[in-house]
């Protein structure tokens, strides 16, 4: 059913030998460039098993993989981006027409009660429910929505299509979760996990016919979360605020610019806060300083958590490919609130495209429902979410890294629900740390001019207005 591939299609050359290299420098004489030497014109490189069965999987990070994922379902992406020490390219649903982009059939696996006729009759319940949703994306795109809004509409079992470098030892991890941690439970994904097994195997054999003995981890905490709160669970539950600001670095302000005076002076801690407190215009001018640097490392001294609430899954992966941030997201079968859907405005102002989107949806609840009381395994459900859904989810980023976030996601060029969430989030921090982030904002409040170029919206003084005033 499934016809998902995912193949290596570069790699580190020679990476046992490599790695080899990388496992010897610290015990042989010579210097880094003739270990090297030496090492790339070994045929024996068993010595990189022994040294990775002592524990020192470091070695494996020297040898890259770049895998491209073709025509997956975006569950396969969701899995994937979660892993944070890789880079993802991934094709926009913002810009790209879907209309013909196709759907996963997936491996439904249905209750012992369901015959072969009462599957078969299924199935093709599943093919015409999930292609009138693509038909109704195209007609929504024909009434002039934008492509971005009417993507909402788009089914979870969508094609996906992406590429992902990552080191091995990240690869074992992911490879290892997905055959045998949280992604098993995706026939889909289990089957991809064992198709990049062989690949890597075939490469780099030394770690990864280890797989097991070096990459096994625990993959199994959500499960044993909602086990242990199975009677406080409140699926009614909907949060009115779109960002929450969950936690904070105490005194962040004044810890940052202690720290920037402990890096840069060498003086006593004591005699940094007597500066801090009794010297002012020092203070907010290290602040400045700090705020204004290319190199701004003492921002990453101080860190914020948030619990965005209410956003959609298409949303989401704007949310999860900034990789420098601790992000906590639902398993997709019961996290995401299959009744709470979004209508965008530029829907709403449309009756025939607003009619095609409610009676989409409407008929998609109905095959949802049908499906939810015929399936044995629960995750399964996750082909039938629709990108329009909601969820919850916790993140939590340096400060930064939030400079980066705000630079990009409040610029009236980003998507407007990732906006709309971004400038609330930027708002509850410039109640909370005002010296920090007062100035913080897209690139023209912060640089003064826009950094788009000729797809400028030419409202940078309505932005910057709109900015300062949050």
């Amino acid at each position: 059913m499934i016809n998902s591939k995912a193949l290596i299609v570069e790699h580190t050359n020679k990476p046992s030998n490599l790695c080899l290299a990388a496992a010897r420098i610290s015990t042989t004489k010579g210097s880094a460039l003739e270990i090297f030497n030496e090492s790339m014109g070994k045929e024996d490189t068993s010595l990189i098993g022994k040294v990775l069965e002592m524990g020192h999987h470091s070695v494996s990070e020297h040898a890259f993989f770049t895998i491209v994922f073709d025509n997956v379902s975006v569950i396969v992406e969701q899995f994937l981006i979660e892993f944070r020490l890789a880079s993802f390219t991934v094709k926009s649903r913002r810009y790209v027409d879907y209309k013909k982009m196709g759907f996963v059939f997936p491996e439904l696996r249905f209750n012992d009660d369901v015959d072969d006729e009462e599957r078969q009759n299924l199935e093709n319940q599943y093919k015409e429910g999930i292609a009138s949703l693509f038909s109704a994306y195209s007609n929504l795109t024909e009434e002039g929505i934008p492509r971005e809004d009417a993507r909402f509409i788009l089914p979870y079992a969508f094609r996906s299509n992406f590429y992902c470098t990552v080191n091995a030892r990240e690869l074992m991890k992911i490879i290892y979760s997905a055959c045998h941690g949280r992604g098993s439970q995706y026939p889909e994904i289990k089957k991809l996990g064992q198709m990049l097994l062989d690949q890597s195997k075939a490469i780099f054999n030394e770690p990864f016919s280890m797989i097991e003995k070096i990459a096994k981890f625990k993959d199994e905490l959500p499960q044993k979360v909602r086990t242990a709160l199975k009677d406080k669970l409140d699926s009614d539950y909907l949060p009115d605020k779109k960002a929450e600001l969950i936690s904070s670095t105490e005194n962040a302000s004044v810890n940052m610019v202690l720290s920037e005076i402990a890096a840069e002076t060498g003086i006593s801690s004591e005699d940094a806060i007597n500066i801090i407190e009794n010297e002012p215009g020092i203070y907010q001018d290290i602040i400045k300083y700090i705020v204004e640097d290319g190199r701004p490392r003492a921002l990453e001294t101080i860190n914020f958590g948030f619990r965005i609430n209410r956003m959609t899954l298409a949303c989401l992966t704007h949310l999860v490919r900034h990789r420098i941030q601790s992000v906590i997201v639902p398993g997709l079968h019961y996290g995401v609130r299959v009744n709470d859907f979004i209508i965008p405005a530029t829907v709403k102002k449309n009756e025939k495209a607003l009619n095609i989107y409610e009676k989409s949806y409407e008929n998609h609840i109905k095959l949802y429902t049908i499906f939810k009381d015929k399936l044995k395994n629960s995750n399964d459900l996750a082909y039938f979410l629709l990108a329009g859904m909601r969820l919850d989810a916790v993140s939590s980023m340096n400060a930064r890294e939030l400079f980066h976030f705000f630079r990009l996601r409040t610029c009236m060029r980003a998507q407007w629900e990732i906006r709309d969430i971004a400038c609330e989030m930027l708002s509850l921090l410039r109640e909370k740390e005002p010296d920090i982030f007062k100035k913080v904002g897209p690139g023209c409040y912060m640089d003064g001019k826009c950094p788009e170029g000729k797809f400028t919206c030419g409202k940078m003084d309505e932005v910057k207005e709109f900015i300062s005033r949050l």
